[in-house]
């Protein structure tokens, strides 16, 4: 392939990380550099802690040569990209530290051959998207019950809450710690079978963390997993 050949190129892509901070806006600013360097036209949607940025319309996806996925988890509204085949998928850190590789392999991105994911990496981010739902609500629900104990008083070995606000406060936190295989499990459920996974498996998820029948079993994160292998195996 020319020199020639490889200018006047188009490459969209999107970004997104477990976290939605660092990885996404490094990666999104090394593509930007990449493309600039090589004289590509470029246009980067960013999926972050933020929200949506630079959203791709459908004239940017169909005028690409080029649509890099650069994500660890699955993107919201990824059913536009269904009619495209020219998607190539990376992981964050793959865009941050091989970012001129990607570009280089200048066949491959131009190809309308989708690549495909081993079931390995369909895992992994149906993981890390659920991981990335339930830390916002773990990291306020820590918060608050930090504030119980930074408040509290020690009484028999025991950090217990200064009054009945705090004691409520406490309540409030534990919920919020008890939502965490809920949101695990509706997320994972939603990278795999989207919008229409979301109410069941959070119903789902909230039975399989909550004692029920005679023997009251309580599962837990494993109940949570194995409600995932179900949605894998049927949606």
């Amino acid at each position: 392939m020319s020199k020639e050949s490889l200018k006047n190129k188009k490459i969209v892509a999107i970004c997104a990380c477990t976290a939605g901070m660092a990885h996404t806006y490094i990666a999104k600013q090394k593509i930007e550099n990449e493309a600039k360097k090589r004289g590509w036209d470029c246009k980067v949607e960013t999926q972050g802690a933020a929200g949506i940025d630079n959203v791709l319309t459908q004239q940017d996806l169909i005028s690409a040569d080029v649509i890099l996925l650069a994500t660890d988890i699955s993107i919201d509204n990824a059913e536009r990209l269904e009619p495209f085949k020219n998607v190539i998928k990376v992981s964050t850190g793959e865009a941050v530290k091989n970012t001129a590789g990607i570009f280089n392999n200048a066949e491959a991105l131009s190809s309308k051959k989708e690549v495909k994911e081993s079931i390995g990496k369909e895992i992994f981010r149906s993981l890390n998207t659920g991981i990335s739902k339930f830390l916002p609500v773990i990291i306020a629900s820590g918060i608050l019950f930090s504030i119980v104990l930074m408040t509290g008083h020690v009484s028999g070995g025991t950090i217990l809450p200064s009054n009945q606000f705090f004691a409520n406060l406490q309540q409030v936190a534990f919920y919020g710690f008890a939502m965490m295989v809920p949101v695990l499990a509706a997320y994972m459920a939603y990278s795999i079978g989207g919008n229409a996974a979301l109410a069941p498996a959070f119903i789902m998820g909230y039975v399989v963390n909550n004692p029920i029948g005679v023997n009251q079993v309580s599962t837990g994160f494993i109940g949570a997993m194995i409600f995932w292998d179900f949605n894998w195996l049927f949606c």
